[in-house]
């Protein structure tokens, strides 16, 4: 057996290396091997001289991962701290005003005394109702009160008139105004109302400017004589019923057209 050298991988963390499990078995093979050698050359004639290291094979392929093995045991949970130190208590905030005491109202007029004897044993003093029997007087050390147990129950023997109230302290500031309502729907359009009289027609305006006088037109100054239009007469031969008159710019004589049958034309102004 040779010596076996564990794949380191070609980089750190790459995961192309022996796994830790192969890795520590070529250390046990290793030291198994040195055990074994050492053990069998301690005769007589002892063991050689150990050559030199071979080279270093090529790295074979990767094995298969190994199989995932189970989760360890869950350990005990650890022990609860201890509640941390509580944090000192607020300042207490100062105390409202107090309220003016309203004037005490006069003392009621005293009873006669009642029957039975008036030793000092009747007379109990306690902030709290008492077990009492007939004619026991019980003075209340909160309200100040005498009271009388007559009949099972404890009757206020002093009752007095009730204290004035003390006069109506300033009003408070107004609240602030709420934001406003949503709006109603529009109601219905009323009728039309009557039509009113006519208003007073306004004054007329004054004339506009003249406008610009136009140019001159070719003047016509002689009366052109067309006798016997409709019989075709000797005044003038070439004007028949229904022949058309041109005035002629250049020639400034009318010239007359053909017979236009039927038809009607506008000539205009002359």
């Amino acid at each position: 057996m040779t010596i076996q050298f564990i794949n380191t991988g070609s980089s750190p963390n790459r995961g192309d290396g022996d796994t830790l499990r192969t890795a520590f078995n070529k250390i046990n093979e290793n030291f198994r091997f040195l055990s074994t050698s050492t053990s069998s050359g301690s005769g007589g004639g002892g063991g050689g001289i150990q050559g030199p290291p071979g080279m270093r094979g090529p790295t074979g392929p990767a094995g298969p991962q190994g199989l995932q093995g189970p989760p360890g045991i869950q350990g005990s949970p650890g022990i609860q701290g201890s509640p941390g130190i509580q944090g000192p208590k607020g300042d207490t905030g100062a105390q409202g005003p107090k309220g003016d005491t309203g004037a005490q109202g006069p003392q009621g007029i005293q009873g006669p005394p009642g029957p039975g004897s008036s030793g000092s044993n009747n007379l109990i003093q306690s902030s709290i109702a008492p077990t009492g029997s007939t004619s026991t007087i019980w003075y209340d050390t909160v309200s100040g009160r005498t009271y009388v147990y007559f009949e099972n129950n404890w009757v206020d023997s002093s009752p007095g008139i009730d204290s004035i109230p003390g006069p109506q302290g300033p009003q408070g500031l107004q609240g602030i105004q709420g934001p406003p309502g949503l709006q109603g729907p529009q109601g219905l359009q009323g009728p039309q109302g009557l039509q009113g009289p006519s208003g007073i027609a306004g004054i007329q305006g004054p004339p506009g400017p003249q406008g610009l006088k136009g140019d001159t037109g070719t003047q016509v100054n002689m009366l052109i004589e067309i006798p016997d239009v409709n019989t075709g007469g000797t005044g003038n031969p070439n004007l028949i019923n229904g022949s058309l008159l041109v005035y002629n710019s250049v020639s400034k004589k009318w010239d007359t057209t053909t017979k236009l049958s039927n038809q009607l034309i506008d000539c205009g102004n002359f």
